[in-house]
């Protein structure tokens, strides 16, 4: 039996079961469907259960893969991991990649494929280069 803090986590229930979690793999996960009927976005893709998880037991997270989810955002609780080094957020339906990417500095590898991105901010390219391998598939240059 694999040891808890190398096993994948696979959803936000055993997700909060595991202290000291080190992958959480959401993809195409029923778990960020919002249930919340206060929200905006009930039935519809949303990070705020995530969010709470990442908050309590994201501490030594080193890969979070959220990819194929719908997402058009993410909380900003995944930019205050500090041990991350993979994130996955590919087939996703995010615009942009948020600024505040760069303030995981252990980040290896950050996948965006997949998603209507208009650019890489400057910020992030400047601070990226030759750090981060970043796969994206879109055409334009950095903004």
């Amino acid at each position: 039996m694999a040891n808890r803090l190398t096993q994948v986590v696979r959803s936000l229930l055993e997700a909060n079961r595991s202290p000291g979690m080190r992958a959480l793999d959401l993809r195409a996960s029923a778990d960020l469907r919002c249930v919340n009927m206060m929200c905006e976005k009930v039935g519809e893709a949303c990070v705020c259960r995530v969010s709470r998880v990442l908050e309590k037991h994201g501490g030594e997270l080193r890969s979070l893969c959220l990819a194929d989810n719908e997402l058009t955002q993410l909380p900003a609780s995944v930019f205050e991991l500090p041990h991350l080094q993979v994130l996955d957020l590919s087939g996703n339906a995010l615009r942009q990649i948020p600024e505040a990417v760069v303030n995981l500095s252990s980040l290896k590898v950050l996948d965006v494929t997949g998603n209507p991105i208009e650019g890489i901010p400057k910020s992030v390219a400047q601070r990226f280069y030759g750090l981060v391998e970043v796969r994206w598939d879109g055409t334009n240059p950095a903004s």
